[in-house]
């Protein structure tokens, strides 16, 4: 199974933002405040959270976390000995994607900007995205879609942006990258939003399903999560 979940920051009460910020350890605490805007430490604030529901939900302690905490050479981040998951968010929405399954994953999120100038973004993309954009009825629409494939697929290789985006195209569900086939799925979550998930595929082995579940204050913010950790 792939476990999705999703928060809107605009339900987070601003009055327990330090409440909040102090259940993390120091480390983590300083990664929130280095974002001098409100909105953007939330941001990174309701990521650790989330992260942080579903590892002490499995017995873990606030130790466990920041000892098993690691980022790769790329800064990718990784839990020692724990589940493979990835991190994405834009405008208010945080995203999260957890896999028992594959040790490669990756999720992407934009909120569909329609004053974006899209088309002189299009040297991004490959000969035939770029054609599918520009023919497209709803270009915005489109534009985001493909970037959120890219992305997601990116972020699962850890090749990341500056390895390049126009040298292949992630238009069919089934992508060949980096000597591996990888699996891209379009995420319904919220309307105005463009969401991606990908993961490596195997003829060989069963698809694990998708689970996307949006999370509410009743089971993210409530007096559990500080009072237990």
């Amino acid at each position: 199974m792939v476990n999705v979940c999703y928060y809107n920051i605009r339900n987070f009460p601003e009055s327990s933002f330090d409440a909040y910020l102090n259940v993390l350890p120091a480390p983590f605490r300083q990664e929130v405040l280095k974002y001098v805007k409100y909105s953007d430490r939330l941001l990174c604030l309701t990521g650790k959270l989330l992260l942080w529901k579903f590892y002490r939900q499995e017995g873990y302690t606030l130790k466990d976390f920041e000892k098993n905490f690691k980022r790769n050479s790329k800064h990718k981040p990784w839990i020692e000995n724990w589940k493979c998951f990835n991190i994405s968010h834009s405008g208010p929405i945080v995203i999260l994607a957890l896999s028992d399954f594959s040790d490669e994953i990756g999720i992407d999120i934009e909120l569909i900007d329609h004053q974006t100038e899209v088309l002189s973004l299009l040297s991004f993309f490959c000969d035939e995205e770029q054609r599918l954009v520009k023919s497209d009825a709803n270009p915005h629409e489109r534009f985001f879609e493909i970037w959120t494939r890219k992305e997601a697929l990116l972020k699962a290789t850890g090749a990341g942006i500056a390895d390049g985006l126009g040298h292949f195209s992630c238009l069919p569900d089934l992508v060949e990258l980096q000597g591996k086939t990888w699996k891209i799925d379009r995420l319904a979550v919220a309307e105005g939003f463009s969401c991606s998930l990908a993961r490596p595929f195997c003829e060989s082995k069963p698809l694990p399903a998708v689970s996307l579940e949006e999370i509410d204050n009743r089971s993210f913010l409530n007096a559990e999560l500080p009072g237990n950790a």
